[in-house]
């Protein structure tokens, strides 16, 4: 399967690609898993893209920022949303304008949360 063929940015879609499958292949080092409520595209090892049956989408680039991790980030990002890099900072476009994307983000109700994946960890 080609990755544009596999149209997938939220929940539904997700759950509707799967059908009864708990896994599948979306493209190269990207598949999409059950995990539990939620359903996860995996590129390589990484959770890049985690939709929940609340509706919230959590997006990371697991300390990644390589242009082939962006590029999967923008295929399974919901319409309005994009992440794009200028002068090597990564930033993620939204329908009410541009946060900056240090790592991590939560969409939800069409508006973003972002932070870095060092405040995950507990480290910042």
């Amino acid at each position: 399967m080609r990755l544009q063929e596999a149209k997938i940015t939220d929940y539904k879609e997700a759950r509707d690609f799967l059908g009864e499958r708990e896994t599948a292949q979306v493209g190269y080092a990207t598949t999409i898993h059950k995990r539990g409520d939620c359903i996860a595209i995996y590129h390589h090892k990484t959770a890049i893209v985690v939709f929940e049956a609340g509706g919230a989408i959590h997006l990371s680039n697991g300390g990644y920022f390589t242009p082939t991790t962006k590029k999967r980030l923008n295929l399974f990002t919901p319409e309005g949303f994009r992440v794009f890099q200028r002068d090597h900072a990564w930033y993620l476009e939204t329908p009410e304008g541009t946060v900056d994307f240090s790592g991590w983000a939560i969409i939800f109700d069409n508006e973003a949360i972002t932070g870095t994946l060092s405040e995950v960890k507990g480290d910042g």
